[in-house]
C-alpha cells in the first residue's frame, strides 16, 4: 500500500505507523504461532519490509525521525519497531537512522530508553552484540555477557542514557567443560 506522505497530517502519520508496525507484528506471530520454523518467521517479516522501509524513509526525508514531542510515544515506538525489523533490508538507512537518532538524544528529542532499545533491536536484527543490553530473554536483570558489546562498560553506558544496571553472567558454553587428562580424580589413584 503506497502512501504519499505530504498529503497526510501529524495524526494521520502516527495512525499508519501503528497500523504498519500492527500488520508486522500480525504476519510475525502468524508465523511464529503455526511452528513454522525460521524461515516462515523470516518471510513474514519481508512481507511489509519494502513497503515500510520506503515509507519510513519517505518520512524522514520530509519530516525527520517521528519523535514524541511532535508525533506521540506510540508514533515514536512504531517508527522504532519498523527501523529494527523492515529496514533491516537497507542497513545504511538503519545506520543513518541510529545516527540521527543519536543527535536526537544528544539534544533531548529522544528519550534514552527509546534510543537504547531501538540500537539494541537494530543490532540485535543483525545478529550482533547489543550495546545496552535492553533485549533479554527470562530474567530481566540478568544477561549473559556473551551478548553484550563490551560487557565491562555495560552499565556505564546504560547509566549514560537512563537505564538501571544489569547483572551480568559468564556466557553459556555449548558443552559441560571436560576434565583434563592430566588431572586427578578426587578419592581415586587414576589420573
Amino acid at each position: 500500500m503506497t502512501v504519499d506522505i505530504a498529503d497526510l497530517d501529524d495524526a494521520e502519520i502516527t495512525r499508519e505507523l501503528i497500523e504498519r508496525m500492527a500488520r508486522d507484528i500480525a504476519a510475525m506471530t502468524a508465523a511464529l504461532e503455526s511452528r513454522a520454523g525460521h524461515e516462515a518467521l523470516e518471510a513474514a517479516s519481508r512481507v511489509y519490509a519494502v513497503e515500510n522501509t520506503d515509507f519510513l524513509r519517505n518520512l524522514i526525508a520530509l519530516s525527520g525521525w517521528p519523535t514524541t514531542r511532535r508525533f506521540g510515544e506510540y508514533a515514536e515506538a512504531a517508527a522504532g519497531w519498523l527501523l529494527a525489523f523492515s529496514a533491516r533490508i537497507d542497513r545504511g538507512f538503519q545506520r543513518r537512522c541510529l545516527l540521527l537518532l543519536a543527535q536526537l538524544l544528544e539534544t533531548g528529542e529522544v528519550e534514552g530508553h527509546f534510543y537504547g532499545f531501538t540500537v539494541d533491536r537494530v543490532l540485535a536484527t543483525q545478529g550482533r552484540r547489543q550495546r545496552y543490553g535492553t533485549q533479554v530473554h527470562g530474567d530481566l536483570r540478568r544477561l549473559r555477557s556473551d551478548e553484550v558489546e563490551d560487557p565491562l562498560r555495560l552499565n556505564a553506558r546504560r547509566a549514560q542514557i537512563g537505564l538501571a544496571p544489569l547483572e551480568i553472567d559468564p556466557p553459556r558454553r555449548s558443552r559441560p567443560p571436560r576434565p583434563s587428562p592430566n588431572r586427578k580424580r578426587r578419592g581415586t589413584n587414576r589420573p
